[in-house]
C-alpha cells in the first residue's frame, strides 16, 4: 500500500513585492495622485489621514488598513493637526478577492498587527534602507538571514488569507496567543495515530 500525494491549491500567490516602509509623516503632508501596476496595502499605525481613490474617498483612522488596487488611482493627505505614521507594503498579487479591501478600510485586532508587524521586521531582512523614504527601486540586500525573501512572502499571504476569511468569508474563529494551549486540542488525535503504529 503506497501513500498518495495530494497537489496543494494556491487561491492566493504574491509573486512580486516592490516595497516594505514605515512612515512618519511631517504635519500637513500630502502625496501626489499616483497610480502603479501592483496592489499598495496602507496601515494607519498613527493619526487620521484622508485617502482619496477611485474606490474609496475619507478618513483612515488609527488601527485601519486599506489596499489600494493595481492601476488605481490613488492620493494621501496627512493634516496638520495629526501626528501621522503608516506601513505602506506594495506587492503584486494575483487574487482579484482583494478589491474587495479598496472599497472601504477595515479594522485591525491586535493579533493582526502583530502579523503585520513581522511582516515590516521581515522587510527589513529582505531590503536595505531607507525604510521611511519613498523609493521607485528598494533595493535587496546583498546577504540576507536565510530564506527571507521566500519568509516575507509567505507571511504576506498568510496575513492577506487570515483577512480574507474573516472579513469576507465570515470566519470569526478566535486566535488563542497561547500555542500550547491550541495544540492540546489535537492531543487525542495525535495519541491515535501513535496508537495505530
Amino acid at each position: 500500500m503506497e501513500f498518495k500525494l495530494k497537489n496543494i491549491d494556491n487561491v492566493l500567490l504574491v509573486t512580486k513585492i516592490a516595497n516594505v516602509h514605515f512612515f512618519e509623516f511631517e504635519r500637513d503632508f500630502k502625496t501626489k495622485t499616483d497610480s502603479h501596476s501592483f496592489s499598495e496595502l496602507l496601515f494607519s499605525y498613527s493619526g487620521t489621514m484622508i485617502v482619496e481613490a477611485e474606490n474609496y474617498r475619507g478618513k483612515l483612522r488609527k488601527g485601519e488598513m486599506i489596499i489600494h488596487r493595481a492601476n488605481e488611482r490613488h492620493a494621501l493627505w496627512a493634516p496638520q493637526n495629526n501626528k501621522n505614521s503608516a506601513v505602506i507594503i506594495g506587492f503584486q498579487c494575483n487574487s482579484e478577492i482583494l478589491n474587495y479591501f479598496s472599497k472601504k478600510p477595515v479594522k485591525l485586532d491586535e493579533i493582526e498587527k502583530k502579523e503585520l508587524a513581522r511582516i515590516v521586521k521581515e522587510g527589513r531582512n529582505v531590503f536595505t534602507g531607507p525604510y521611511g523614504i519613498p523609493v521607485y527601486d528598494m533595493k535587496k540586500k546583498e546577504n540576507q538571514i536565510f530564506g527571507s525573501e521566500q519568509m516575507l512572502r509567505s507571511l504576506i499571504e498568510t496575513f492577506l488569507i487570515e483577512l480574507i476569511r474573516k472579513h469576507i468569508h465570515g470566519d470569526e474563529t478566535p486566535k488563542s496567543e497561547s500555542a500550547m494551549r491550541d495544540l492540546r486540542r489535537y492531543r487525542p488525535i495525535s495519541t491515535r495515530i501513535l496508537q495505530i503504529n
